[in-house]
């Protein structure tokens, strides 16, 4: 016990001797912090956050009992083909998304552009210059060898440049989306050094999320709806052809009772029957899978609508004063503790 007193005593001893070292050391990460605290630049973050919602609890009773009705058979059990609300941020990751947010609008002062362009504006000229020329030369090189032989490629594959890619890696560091799985609730938000400009793109990257998730909640069901209508109108057409045949047949043969007459009507009557059956079935299934749509698509019930920041979120000017003076103090601590061993050792190996 003694004898940690005096090594405490001892170590407080030697910071107290190069107290003037540390007090240096620690200015100078002072004035560092200041430093990246001044010249770091605002950023002013829009966030807005909504819950996905599916409507197939609500209307399977109530729709199915209606469509029961008008003789409807309703099958309107889950189809097990919603997106998991934790993958939700692989959407946000994924290039087609990225693509469509960058070729959204934004109105800048009296002018609108696409997200991609409001990046390249931003962007220093100088800089951007250089980078075409150097990191993006290989990028040119290829572009101009390219010949139609690749013309199939391009259109089967999707290909992404140097300078797309760069705006992907911004969104993926100012656009971000928070998962409250406990909760039930989405929150996403974008950071820009113009307020306005964040609100825009947070509410363009909501409504694209939410379009893109109904997209695919609604794909089966589409598909099945364009089938099932395509069927629907051929055999509507076939339905009125036999109908017309059969009232034609009834007007020029009125007079006439023998039995070829009767035989012929009532071949065109079981023809007419097995049509009409089949093209009820396709009204019906046709008025099913609108329902199926309906209840496939989600509804996203909004908590925090997007409003323009007029805070800044960054940067946080004392934080950061606070976290390099305490940087500051350890290092500067930890050299002063390790000098002097570290000398030892140093003295040693030369020795050798």
């Amino acid at each position: 016990m003694n004898e940690d007193e005096i090594d405490l005593i001892a170590l407080i001893k030697k910071i107290w001797q190069n107290r003037i070292f540390l007090f240096k050391f620690l200015t100078a990460f002072i004035i560092l912090g200041l430093s990246v605290a001044i010249l770091s630049p605002v950023q002013y973050t829009a966030s807005s956050s909504f819950i996905p919602t599916s409507g197939s609890k609500s209307k399977g009773g109530s729709l199915g009992g209606l469509a029961s009705l008008a003789g409807i058979n309703l099958d309107l059990s889950d189809s097990g083909d919603e997106i998991p609300v934790a993958l939700y941020p692989n959407i946000l990751k994924s290039a087609p998304y990225k693509l469509s947010l960058l070729n959204s609008y934004v109105r800048v002062k009296n002018d609108s552009m696409i997200v991609k362009d409001y990046f390249k504006n931003k962007a220093t000229p100088v800089l951007s210059y250089i980078k075409k020329y150097t990191i993006g030369l290989p990028g040119l090189v290829l572009g101009a060898l390219k010949n139609d032989k690749t013309l199939l490629n391009e259109q089967i594959l999707l290909q992404i440049d140097a300078e797309t890619q760069s705006y992907f890696k911004l969104l993926d560091t100012y656009l971000v989306l928070t998962v409250n799985e406990k909760e039930g609730f989405i929150e996403i938000s974008f950071s820009d050094s113009d307020p306005f400009i964040a609100a825009q793109i947070t509410n363009s990257a909501q409504s694209l999320l939410q379009h893109k998730i109904i997209s695919q909640r609604t794909e089966f069901s589409m598909a099945q709806y364009k089938y099932t209508f395509h069927q629907y109108e051929l055999k509507k057409q076939e339905f009125r052809t036999i109908q017309k045949e059969v009232a034609v047949f009834k007007d020029r043969n009125s007079a006439i009772g023998n039995a070829q007459f009767q035989t012929k009507l009532q071949q065109l009557e079981a023809e007419y029957s097995i049509i009409n059956s089949v093209y009820t079935e396709l009204a019906k299934n046709l008025e099913q899978t609108k329902l199926q749509i309906n209840k496939d698509t989600p509804i996203f019930s909004v908590l925090n609508p997007v409003i323009v920041p007029y805070e800044k979120s960054a940067p946080k000017r004392l934080l950061l004063i606070v976290i390099y003076s305490f940087l500051g103090l350890v290092i500067g601590i930890g050299y002063i503790l390790i000098k002097e061993p570290l000398g030892l050792i140093k003295k040693e190996i030369t020795t050798i």
